[in-house]
């Protein structure tokens, strides 16, 4: 989508979060096949690793028939969808200086997690769920409201990272 993840980042996630990730076109077959070989561990079982192992790395329909039966096994759309902006918001985060406009991301990243409720504060098109009026403000104490509110997003994020649906963003 916007960003190339690390293995590190990718790491964190579930099956299943990355089965959706996958689905969506986020990240590919490599990404996949080297996650299960990081995961990897001849002395703990995990049927959804060794079976990716098992495949060609070159052949997404065997990765894609893997990952479907993860999804439809633990399938909670809002926790997938909370999992990925966590990540891509951690990550633009971490670029913002390099970004030349990150609320134009964060407006992109929003339309491509389909919408969800959650992130509605951070989109500068949106209201502001803690009473704050846009109207009554400056543009640049506005910019300072929105950065306050992504940072205490991540900060969410970053106190419970496979936990997130606990937090309410």
């Amino acid at each position: 989508m916007f960003v190339k993840f690390s293995s590190v980042e990718l790491n964190r996630m579930s099956w299943s979060a990355l089965s959706y990730g996958y689905s969506r076109g986020w990240i590919d077959n490599k990404d996949i096949f080297n996650l299960a070989l990081e995961r990897y561990n001849p002395s703990v079982s995990d049927d959804i690793t060794s079976s990716i192992l098992l495949t060609d790395a070159h052949r997404s329909d065997e990765i894609e028939s893997i990952l479907a039966e993860v999804m439809v096994e633990e399938s909670n759309r809002d926790l997938l969808i909370r999992e990925w902006a966590c990540l891509f918001l951690s990550n633009l985060w971490d670029s913002r200086a390099d970004t030349r406009d990150p609320f134009t991301i964060i407006d992109e990243i929003y339309a491509e997690l389909d919408y969800p409720e959650f992130m509605a504060h951070l989109v500068t098109y949106m209201p502001s769920v803690d009473g704050w009026r846009s109207e009554d403000h400056t543009r640049e104490e506005n910019t300072v409201h929105l950065y306050d509110e992504w940072r205490a997003f991540i900060g969410k994020c970053e106190r419970s990272p496979n936990e997130s649906q606990s937090i309410n963003y």
